[in-house]
């Protein structure tokens, strides 16, 4: 009888003991992990605009034949219009608007300008306005000048083929900043031309002498 008691109790304790293991482990916190977090960063992509300081652009050209009359004629009738007689040239007079689109003024020498065109003088006479005190043709930032260049027709010929080929006249206009230092190149090409003082011949054979 004896036996079969501490043999219940033995019992009793080895099952209290299994159920306090397991109670246990059921309590115990599990052991800790590391967790790698990586965190990511978008960066908007952002365009930012530098204002130009210096900029030209055009607004308008054209360009119109016409006479130069450098004497009075010795003898016979004379017709202006028609660039006859001696003492006549023909010539193109060239208009243009240019427009500033930076931030400062440009500023154009009148001497610097150049006509690139089959047959016309590269050179010419220029005129503009606004100018400032030292004579540049100012174009105002935000703002316009006027440009007339008159020029004369050097090689008939070569400028009568030309205009026949569908050929157009362009100019190269120069720019500097207000302290005079070259800025760029700004080339007006493209400029139709209208025959208002005298007409090409529709054969260049027609072409007579220089004059």
């Amino acid at each position: 009888m004896e036996k079969k008691t501490i043999t219940s109790i033995s019992l009793l304790v080895i099952i209290s003991f299994v159920a306090g293991l397991l109670l246990g482990g059921i309590t115990m916190r599990p052991a800790p992990t590391t967790t790698t977090v990586t965190q990511v960063s978008t960066v908007a992509a952002t365009t930012v605009e530098i204002p130009i300081r210096y900029q030209l652009g055009a607004s308008s050209a054209m360009a119109h034949t016409t006479c130069i009359l450098y004497g009075s004629p010795k003898q016979g009738k004379h017709d202006p219009e028609k660039c006859e007689g001696e003492g006549h040239m023909k010539a193109v007079e060239i208009n243009i608007v240019l427009r500033g689109l930076g931030t400062e003024n440009v500023y154009i020498i009148p001497q610097n300008l150049r006509v690139i065109t089959p047959g016309l003088s590269q050179e010419g006479s220029v005129t503009g306005r606004p100018r400032d005190v030292t004579g540049r043709i100012t174009v105002p930032s935000a703002g316009s000048a006027n440009i007339r260049i008159l020029v004369e027709v050097a090689d008939q010929a070569s400028f009568y083929k030309w205009i026949a080929d569908d050929g157009k006249i362009a100019v190269t206009i120069p720019f500097h900043n207000q302290a005079g230092n070259y800025i760029d190149r700004f080339l007006v090409d493209g400029i139709e031309l209208l025959q208002v003082s005298w007409k090409i011949p529709t054969n260049s054979t027609e072409a007579g002498p220089r004059g």
